[in-house]
């Protein structure tokens, strides 16, 4: 018997007494009332669920003498019920839950997890323990699968699909699908036996569908019991029946709309291009009216480029960067990623400005350079020199862009230095520093503040007086106004150079800047004080004109009051 010490009563304890381990007594709750013993292993990992229509045959015998009562086998016909749902005894919900597809065992179990003291007569005395062989053919996964859980859509998978991916809102899915009244009797509505292909977020005619459909994976079949107001227009409930026969990805890479690549030919590819990847690609390029700028099809005409050099547009270079070898994809690149506001003349036809180009696209072939753990440490410090050298090239010629990918890609090949010698140690230091301070002024050409004073903060942890460093930091301090942090820095700048005149120029500036943001400061705080006064003077001139008016009434009740009293006496 498995040892039950410390576990309270009740606990659900599957996950520390339920393996793959064949013939061995496994208890399933804590009181031992219902024990399992696997006698042919399942298939995969995954268990069904409460709720889940499962299938199985099972030959019940009575433990004390071993005669059989009952048995699906005899029947030639699968037992079907909802797990956890009380449609079979406690003891079967308890065991069938912890089985795997395929797996066979022998559940044992208690009176008081089967039926009890009245027993099920004529073939089940009372208080009986019964022993059921039980074989786990498979399950429907049934779910509520609305987002407020209120089971406005119940969805059974009566056919799982391939593989693990599933639509998001922009892709376009291809779906086959059919709408039933409630007893069934009718379709209501139905797509070609083809499918039919929308943008899933903007759904169709079935309002559950978008929210379905996210749930499925390629070639997964379903069915769905709709409440009202998730179906076809009307009061009732509804049936449907939903195939995801395909979909294809669509992805904006930029985040901002700027290139939208939609997958039309997937890939079983790994490989990626990266920068300073030399890829060949098929390619036909054309604009909104249908002219082709681009035509790269011919097997000796394909389009070769190295990644990250800038000799294709930037959305190209950037869809690119995300396709597999041979995968077949649709960019749309807006103009800030193609060619700008400027017109753009190439040799097939002219862009005009401000053009959105439309490219189909296969990468056909990928070369990609070495990784940094495929080389020696001296070729890592000599290619992470030749990468510093190439940014400062760059640098000099103000293409900031591809400057600071040299510097970041010197940088990640010698991140990790744990296996340097000293000697190397003290080069990978001195290049760390020196790309660093690089990235540094490339940001603030770029007015990057927050990315200049990162890379200024990693050289000043390791030489806290560096002078490029905290020169370089004041600058990104002064962009965004932080003028203590600034004067900080190059007042320690300064001591150790006190003689560079850019330092005391920027000095000089940061002064006269400061000096100017405290009079508009003080200008602004005199006005609202001005306000404020003004408000308090208005509010005190309708006080006392208040108090005023008060006064003058109650003279003029007095002296109605006394008239009054007069013409009274007089009379």
């Amino acid at each position: 018997m498995t040892d039950l010490q410390g576990i309270d009563a009740g606990e659900d304890i599957e996950s520390k007494y339920v393996g793959d381990s064949l013939d061995t007594q496994a208890a399933l709750t804590a009181d031992g009332g219902v024990s399992k013993k696997i006698l042919k292993a399942g298939s995969g990992w995954e268990t069904p669920e409460t709720g889940d229509q499962v299938f199985v045959h099972y030959t019940g015998t009575l433990q004390s003498d071993g005669s059989k009562f009952d048995s699906s086998l005899d029947r030639q016909e699968p037992f079907k019920f909802d797990l956890g749902k009380g449609q079979v005894i406690k003891g079967w919900d308890e065991g069938v839950k912890t089985m795997k597809k395929g797996e066979k065992a022998m559940l044992t179990i208690s009176p008081e997890y089967g039926y009890g003291e009245q027993g099920s007569p004529p073939t089940i005395p009372p208080n009986a323990t019964l022993q059921f062989e039980v074989e786990l053919l498979s399950w429907h996964s049934v779910k509520d699968i609305t987002p407020t859980k209120d089971g406005g859509i119940i969805k059974t998978v009566m056919n799982e699909g391939d593989g693990w991916a599933m639509p998001k809102d922009k892709d376009e899915v291809l779906v086959r699908y059919k709408v039933y009244n409630e007893d069934k009797s009718q379709v209501l509505k139905e797509s070609p036996e083809t499918g039919a292909e929308f943008v899933l977020q903007e759904g169709v005619a079935v309002s559950a569908l978008p929210i379905v459909l996210k749930t499925m994976k390629k070639g997964e079949k379903a069915s769905l019991l709709l409440k009202a107001g998730y179906g076809l227009s009307g009061d009732s409930p509804q049936h449907a029946e939903v195939e995801l026969l395909s979909w294809k990805q669509v992805k904006d890479i930029t985040s901002d709309g700027g290139v939208i690549k939609k997958v039309i030919k997937e890939s079983t590819e790994y490989k990626t291009a990266t920068i300073e990847s030399t890829v060949k690609v098929r390619l036909m390029g054309k604009l909104s009216d249908g002219t082709v700028f681009a035509d790269h099809q011919a097997d000796d005409n394909l389009l070769r480029f190295l990644v990250g050099e800038e000799q294709v547009c930037l959305g190209l270079e950037e869809a690119v960067q995300t396709m597999k070898l041979n995968e077949v994809a649709e960019v749309v690149v807006q103009p800030q990623y193609g060619f700008g506001s400027q017109e753009h003349q190439l040799p097939q036809a002219t862009v005009p400005a401000d053009s959105i180009l439309f490219y189909n696209v296969e990468l056909v072939e990928l070369s990609k350079p070495k990784e940094g753990y495929e080389m020696a440490n001296p070729e890592k410090l000599e290619e992470a020199k030749k990468r510093k050298d190439a940014g400062n090239d760059l640098f000099k010629q103000g293409m900031w862009a591809r400057a600071l990918k040299k510097y970041k890609k010197g940088m990640e090949l010698i991140e990790h230095d744990d296996q340097f010698s000293s000697d190397e140690k003290k080069v990978s230091a001195d290049m760390k520093k020196s790309c660093n301070l690089n990235l540094a002024a490339t940001y603030l050409n770029i007015n990057d503040s927050k990315e200049a004073r990162k890379a200024c903060n990693k050289v000043l942890e390791k030489d806290p007086d560096n002078v490029k460093a905290l020169f370089r930091r004041a600058q990104a301090y002064m962009m965004t106004q932080d003028y203590i942090e600034a004067k900080q820095d190059l007042s320690l700048a300064i001591k150790s150079e006190p003689t560079n005149r850019d330092m005391r120029a920027l000095l000089k500036k940061l002064k006269a800047e400061q000096s100017a943001l405290d009079k508009k400061e003080a200008s602004m705080y005199s006005k609202v004080f001005q306000r404020m006064a003004q408000t308090s003077g208005a509010k005190q001139g309708k006080t006392e004109e208040a108090a005023s008016n008060m006064e003058d009434a109650s003279t003029k009740e007095n002296t109605a009051g006394q008239n009054s009293a007069a013409q009274t006496a007089a009379q």
